[in-house]
């Protein structure tokens, strides 16, 4: 890639993550989920995939909360906010457990559109308890963005995982690998 994308992929990711939250996700094409990690963008090697696999595999294990992870070639023309939302509800990334079991809709949804330089991280209300707007951007735009600049999105995708990873082990005094 070249060294001007890198600033743009900080510059979109940090954008991306101040978007107001709005209520006009309708419209993006939402694929079938294949698993926890879903590379529809190809950019992901298999060992990547695994490892962010195992992860969040422990946390559903141990907190009953749910991280996925998409990559899209494109948005479409959509925000990422928009996509990502679309996505997380049509997925309905989070336990459903009884609402007053504070493990349950603890989802987040991880998305990269590499053609669009965005990286979002959607939260869902109860997750944003313990993972601030702020904390996603930072995740988005100073652990992912850096790695992806340098066409490693796999890597920026197990250090993404495990960074969500970490707040849900603080929420629920767990210990995820």
């Amino acid at each position: 890639m070249m060294r001007g994308h890198g600033l743009l992929w900080m510059l979109v990711a940090t954008l991306a993550a101040c978007h107001p939250k709005t209520d006009t996700a309708t419209s993006f094409p939402v694929p079938t989920p294949v698993g926890f990690v879903n590379d529809f963008a190809k950019i992901l090697p298999d060992s990547s995939v695994r490892q962010a696999t195992a992860i969040i595999t422990d946390v559903k294990n141990s907190t009953k909360g749910e991280i996925a992870v998409i990559t899209v070639p494109s948005l479409k023309g959509h925000s990422a906010f928009d996509a990502s939302l679309t996505i997380a509800r049509a997925w309905k990334v989070g336990w459903n457990g009884p609402p007053d079991d504070p493990r349950s809709n603890n989802g987040v949804l991880i998305l990269i559109a590499p053609a669009d330089h965005q990286i979002w991280i959607q939260l869902s209300d109860k997750a944003n308890t313990f993972i601030s707007n702020d904390e996603a951007k930072r995740i988005a735009g100073q652990v992912m963005a850096p790695l992806c600049k340098q066409q490693d999105c796999g890597d920026a995708v197990v250090a993404g995982v495990t960074s969500v990873a970490n707040h849900f082990k603080e929420r629920f005094g767990t210990t995820p690998k």
